[in-house]
């Protein structure tokens, strides 16, 4: 077996094994999951988790989606619901954001090498986008929040508006994406695996939470409150965006890193 297929292997396996873990965590089977997640990480391995690793793509990948952003759309979208109804449309963004960053997780790479892209022509373009999203949270305003419960009668159109926009382009947007695909492409070893499946994992859980509180955390916050913590994410987003130009264009052209 190639080196290419049993990292594929070991990668959808991570995936697999963290993911499922979470998930079976919110349905009350927490402790045996981790149990079972710890005894088939030693069997395979791979028990050797990278934390710093997991710390810094955790970081990178947060200040890029930003959930917090989301907090005031999702607050106009679900404004006059029924509690049941906010967790619904949570769950439904929360899923569809798990599919995108999988898929980019696993088909990134095939889909690089169908268009012939390098990963560093696809980095530059990555840190172009992930500048362009930097300064529009830098420029951007919160929105506001409508108090008007006339719109609840509009429910069903709101399902697919939590699909798109919410969760795609505005939490899985291309900088996710794009974020995915090259730190997937740089994995080499067992741990690089098991600590992008646990990011994904991470990402999926603390997006989902961050919805679920989104009304109390907008009523604390208030408009100023989001408007500076937006601001400062922005700064971080465009700071992550040019390391991705810089490092893309070194490996481009080798003759500027002397």
């Amino acid at each position: 077996m190639g080196k290419n297929a049993r990292n594929w292997i070991m990668y959808n396996g991570s995936i697999g094994i963290v993911v499922g873990g979470m998930l079976l965590s919110m349905t009350g089977a927490g402790e045996s999951i981790v149990t079972l997640t710890g005894d088939v990480l030693d069997n395979i391995g791979a028990a050797h988790f990278d934390a710093a690793a997991f710390w810094m793509f955790f970081a990178s990948l947060f200040a890029i989606m930003n959930p917090l952003v989301a907090v005031p759309f999702f607050v106009t979208m679900t404004d006059g619901y029924s509690e049941a109804r906010r967790r619904r449309l949570a769950l439904i963004a929360t899923a569809s954001v798990f599919l995108a960053l999988v898929a980019a997780a696993l088909f990134g790479r095939e889909i690089l090498g169908f268009f012939a892209i390098s990963i560093s022509s696809f980095r530059i373009a990555g840190g172009i986008i992930v500048l362009l999203m930097g300064l529009s949270l830098l420029q951007s305003k919160p929105a506001a929040v409508s108090s008007d419960a006339s719109d609840a009668p509009r429910a069903e159109s709101r399902d697919s508006e939590a699909i798109c926009p919410l969760a795609i382009p505005l939490l899985a947007g291309p900088g996710a994406i794009a974020t995915i695909i090259i730190r997937c492409e740089t994995a080499e070893r067992a741990c690089d695996f098991i600590t992008i499946g646990a990011v994904i994992a991470a990402m999926v859980a603390v997006t989902y939470v961050i919805l679920r509180i989104a009304v109390p955390v907008a009523r604390i916050l208030g408009p100023s409150g989001l408007t500076v913590m937006t601001r400062l994410i922005g700064m971080i987003v465009a700071a992550i965006a040019i390391d991705m130009m810089v490092i893309g264009i070194r490996a481009t052209f080798p003759g500027l890193a002397g």
